[in-house]
């Protein structure tokens, strides 16, 4: 599945994240979405990258704010979070003439595993998958966030709300 744009959603308070599941879902252009803890609560995965679904977005009652990442280059696609390992989103603000060379190194990586990665004018998003907290953790301040041309990385946990 090619990802026409990355949203990732931030709630005023986390009692809003249920009923923003619920209204992401009737959305048109919504393929996939999961409840994230860090610097936000909601990623969403997006068939369509327009102005309007953006808006539909940032109306969600309770909603702080929105990163919207339109797709232009998209290296990988179709993530699935694995439930026996740690799945994370990592949102990335970077310098967009290192694109190919942080596209080369992501994909290279063995821990974590880089199952989607799509580029945005000076935004890279990436979802990941690894054996544990900690090493995808580590990896983030061992071998992400030092690569030429990343100038700042957040890290957002896969929650699966199945296991609550």
């Amino acid at each position: 599945m090619n990802a026409a744009a990355y949203a990732f959603v931030r709630f005023t308070d986390v009692e809003h994240l249920l009923p923003g599941i619920e209204a992401v879902r009737s959305l048109p252009g919504v393929a996939a979405w999961q409840a994230v803890e860090g610097h936000y609560h909601l990623a969403v995965t997006l068939t369509q990258s327009d102005d309007a679904l953006s808006q539909s977005l940032r109306d969600l009652p309770g909603v702080k704010n929105v990163l919207f990442c339109p797709v232009e280059d998209e290296r990988r696609g179709g993530f699935t979070p694995d439930p026996e390992q740690c799945n994370a989103w990592l949102t990335m603000e970077i310098d967009a003439g290192s694109r190919d060379a942080l596209a080369a190194a992501l994909l290279a990586m063995e821990t974590p595993r880089v199952g989607a990665l799509a580029f945005s004018g000076d935004c890279c998003v990436a979802a990941v998958t690894g054996p544990g907290f900690e090493s995808i953790d580590a990896a983030v301040e061992r071998d992400i966030r030092p690569l030429d041309g990343v100038l700042r990385a957040k890290r957002d946990w896969i929650i699966d709300l199945t296991q609550l």
